[in-house]
Parts: C-alpha cells; structure tokens; sequence
C-alpha cells in the first residue's frame, strides 16, 4: 500500500501536465451548472436570496437570467430523476413510496423554479441596483 502511495505521488505531476484543460466552453458549462444548483438550494431556503444571486450572475452580461434560471431548473429536476432511479433497486412497494416522496421535493423546487412569480421576481427585482435597468425592457410597475 505504502508502495502505491509513493508512486501514485511521485507520477502525480506528469498526470496532471498531460490532463486535458476544459474549454472556455466547457468552463463555462459547469460553472454554470454550479451556479443553477447553489440558486436551486437558495431557492428553498431563501427565495429573496436566490433572486438577488440569479440577477448577479447575470449582471455581467456574459448570461442571461434565463440561461441562470434554465440551469437551476436543470440541477433540480435531474436530482429529482436520480433519485427516482432507486426505485429499480428498493426491496419493497414502501421503499419505493419513500423514493418517489423525496423525488417529489425536488421536482416540487423545480416547478418553483419555473414559476412566473419567480421568473418575474428575478428579472425585474423590487429594489433594482443603481443604474440597472429592467432586463426586459419594461417597467411592469416594478421599477
């Protein structure tokens, strides 16, 4: 074991000299996929957070509050999946009630997420930043 160590050490730095980099691209796509996951948990604890988080990421222009949005929606509902899968390995009818209840929590966010209040909320906060202006052009009574 200590012999494995050693060498799994002393090759470390070749490793990682030949590791392919991500792509700007590829960068991009999973920093976003984070992104969309941490709004998702705000989301659920902390609405007015996740909104404030959502219209951050977005300020800089690079993304939209939809792209943001979709990728948090994405995040949950794929959680939600995975964990309808272990329906396929649960031993009982109960064990798979249990699983499609805590898949219902996710896709429940999910829905959340998708809806119009929040997308509303997101896009057009009740206390805009100096100088920003509605993302979408108009003023909705909001700002």
């Amino acid at each position: 074991m200590a012999q494995e160590e050693t060498t799994a050490r002393g090759t470390y730095t070749a490793r990682c000299a030949v590791a392919p980099l991500p792509t700007v691209e590829q960068s991009s796509a999973m920093d976003l996929t984070g992104a969309g996951h941490h709004i998702a948990e705000q989301r659920r604890h902390d609405p007015a957070e996740a909104i404030t988080l959502v219209c951050d990421l977005a300020a800089g222009g690079e993304i939209s509050t939809g792209e943001v949005l979709d990728a948090a929606v994405d995040a949950v509902g794929l959680t939600g999946i995975l964990v309808l899968q272990e329906i396929h390995s649960a031993p009982d009818p109960s064990t798979m009630a249990e699983c499609c209840l805590a898949a219902t929590a996710h896709l429940a966010l999910a829905v959340a997420l998708l809806a119009p209040t929040f997308i509303f909320a997101a896009l057009c906060p009740a206390d805009p930043p100096v100088g920003r202006r509605c993302p979408i052009g108009r003023r909705h009574g909001r700002w």
